[in-house]
């Protein structure tokens, strides 16, 4: 008796694991669209500053050219690095250009405030391009995360690859002939 007592308890213990585990399953598959959208919203949160941050080249005349950096978001950003870049297609730049000097750099960008840094005309090479050439600009958000827009506009968040051996930014100096 106390055998079949034992069985029939091992019977039930593993039919109760056996209807746990399937709701476990059922409840991840149903939850699955909502925690997708959770992730969907934390993403959106976490670039609604970043896709706020902008920055490009003016036009250039006589007396150099102007970059410029814009936070139009409600919170500051943090060492904020810019590059112009000429010779190159920004679509081929897979990378923050870190190998590259830098063109101006601000430790913090205030809320709705603006970067501009004069290149004077002296320290420019060549004729002026017909286009205006990209700016890049490599930001890190009150979060701490790091913020790259490319030449082209894109917005990308850096990642620890992205980010290594940049512990120290680099300093602003001329861009060895980039200059537009």
């Amino acid at each position: 008796m106390l055998a079949a007592t034992q069985s029939a308890l091992d019977w039930v213990s593993a039919v109760s694991s056996a209807v746990t585990a399937v709701g476990v399953v059922g409840g991840l598959v149903l939850l699955r669209p909502q925690l997708r959208e959770l992730r969907s919203q934390a993403i959106e949160r976490d670039r609604s500053v970043a896709v706020r941050v902008t920055a490009w080249a003016e036009r250039r005349d006589d007396q150099g050219r102007m970059i410029v950096a814009h936070n139009a978001s409600d919170q500051p950003v943090r060492d904020v690095r810019l590059w112009l870049l000429r010779g190159l297609v920004p679509e081929q730049e897979s990378k923050p250009p870190w190998d590259r000097h830098l063109t101006a750099r601000r430790t913090v960008l205030a809320p709705h405030d603006e970067l501009r840094h004069h290149i004077p005309v002296a320290a420019m090479l060549g004729t002026a391009p017909r286009e205006r050439p990209p700016v890049e600009i490599v930001f890190r958000d009150e979060s701490g995360r790091w913020w790259w827009r490319d030449g082209m506009g894109r917005l990308v968040r850096l990642n620890r690859e992205h980010m290594r051996g940049q512990d120290q930014p680099p300093t602003p100096g001329s861009v060895d002939g980039q200059l537009a």
